[in-house]
């Protein structure tokens, strides 16, 4: 794997590492280990919810939703966006998976 550095003299490897050590990271990943196309930022966020509440995405409360929809939003898709895991474009609300077979997409077994 190539090594790009970052201004604070981490490796791209090590900035992939420590993006998907947060639980909700994981949750998110999780989320969109199927999709191979865009899908809408609030879409995610249900799903994110209901994994971490262990529920139906139908089950989960609308401010629990909210809540992880602002997480995201402002934390998790940007920090897994700059590892390369998807794309985040937070003016149209949506996020692309990386596929597997793309060659920009890191792998998790990578580490």
């Amino acid at each position: 794997m190539s090594v790009t550095r970052f201004n604070d003299d981490r490796t791209l490897s090590e900035a992939r590492l420590t993006s998907v050590v947060d639980p909700r990271r994981r949750a998110v990943l999780t989320a969109l280990q199927d999709e191979e196309t865009v899908v809408d930022r609030r879409a995610l966020a249900e799903r994110v919810a209901a994994i971490e509440n262990d529920a139906a995405p139908a089950d989960v409360p609308d401010g629990t939703v909210d809540d992880v929809l602002l997480s995201l939003h402002h934390v998790h898709l940007p920090k897994l966006d700059d590892a390369g895991y998807l794309a985040y474009d937070a003016g149209t609300s949506e996020v692309t998976p990386r596929t597997a077979e793309s060659d920009e997409a890191p792998l998790l077994g990578d580490f």
